[in-house]
């Protein structure tokens, strides 16, 4: 019985270290559509949005050139495991306009990420198809 509860244990330990926690790691998440809520316009498109722990975002083209990036100012929530439901806003500033990144992931695994920028906001919405722990 101890050596059934130590397996346990560790399998469990081990499940665990696998967890991404959105807040404090740098997850990089892969999009396949934009879509500009400002405009009501839809674009099948690839980009990747990368999430450096609580300091910054990257939003870059699919052959990696930088489209915008973004200072993190302030994390709302606390979702600490990327692989379950979950979401976390983070107020974020360009330095320019200020707004809110949220990435948010339902129970049936679609997450997408909502970013609002500016006083006249330019709502953007990423479907995202993968996700990446750097």
């Amino acid at each position: 019985m101890k050596k059934f509860i130590t397996i346990l244990f560790l399998t469990f330990l081990c499940l665990g270290l696998k967890a991404q926690n959105v807040k404090t790691s740098t997850i990089q998440w892969s999009s396949i559509r934009t879509i500009d809520g400002s405009k009501g316009e839809n674009k099948d498109e690839v980009t990747t949005l990368t999430n450096f722990s609580t300091t910054r975002f990257e939003w870059t083209n699919e052959d990696g050139s930088l489209r915008k990036t973004y200072q993190i100012i302030e994390v709302v929530g606390n979702w600490t495991n990327a692989a379950t439901p979950g979401s976390l806003t983070f107020e974020v500033t360009d330095g320019t306009s200020s707004g809110t990144i949220t990435i948010r992931k339902d129970d049936n695994q679609n997450t997408n990420v909502l970013m609002v920028i500016g006083t006249d906001p330019q709502i953007t919405e990423l479907t995202i198809q993968s996700l990446q722990a750097l």
